[in-house]
């Protein structure tokens, strides 16, 4: 949470993790004579990072996070 708390974005290295491990699993498929594609995500899930830094700074209740 502190990492959060101060700024940070829990889930950057983790894209950026898939999003490699897509594109080199892209090209090793492709080199070896397969075929394969990327499929572009339809939907993103994702909290407001600057929202949620609020609600743990005690600047806004967490019902305005939009979660059940």
């Amino acid at each position: 949470m502190s990492y959060i708390v101060n700024g940070g974005n829990a889930f950057a290295d983790a894209d950026a993790l898939w999003y490699n491990f897509q594109d080199k699993l892209f090209e090793f498929v492709n080199e070896e004579q397969g075929s394969s594609a990327i499929i572009p995500a339809t939907t993103d899930n994702r909290l407001d990072w600057d929202e949620v830094k609020e609600v743990l700074q005690g600047q806004k209740p967490i019902s305005e996070l939009g979660c059940n």
